[in-house]
């Protein structure tokens, strides 16, 4: 093979895949990353003034990937959880392709009851989805 004297076939093609990703990367429109106030903000949208605490906050390199609220369900009875998320390269997997906020709904003892995504973020913008 011209030009890939004294290399083996792993680094022959794992040479061509940096070279494949990085027109794939340069392609591709720029992934939008919403600010923790954009998140904060349909967050409180969507609870309507209800008090909330804070499960989990992630970030990484690009800024806030994952936050979860909970909100204690009337009489004890379960609570509420919001999530958003965006892709992020750890330690979530590559499945999610816009950001997004999914509500969940548990009962007293923690067992999901159900669940459905509530808002996304489509080029920058955010939608409440029923």
């Amino acid at each position: 093979m011209e030009g890939h004297e004294g290399k083996n076939i792993d680094a022959i093609v794992g040479e061509q895949t940096k070279k494949d990703n990085s027109k794939k990367e340069s392609n591709e429109t720029p992934e939008y990353i919403p600010t923790p106030e954009e998140v904060l903000s349909i967050f409180e949208r969507l609870l309507e003034g209800k008090q909330y605490k804070t499960d989990r906050r992630l970030e990484d390199e690009k800024g806030l990937y994952l936050w979860t609220i909970k909100i204690d369900n009337e009489n004890d009875e379960g609570y509420t959880e919001y999530e958003y998320m965006r892709k992020a390269k750890n330690p979530q997997p590559n499945f999610i392709v816009i950001p997004y906020i999914y509500k969940a709904s548990y009962d007293e003892t923690g067992f999901p009851e159900g669940g459905h995504s509530v808002a996304k973020c489509v080029d920058g913008e955010w939608k409440i989805t029923p």
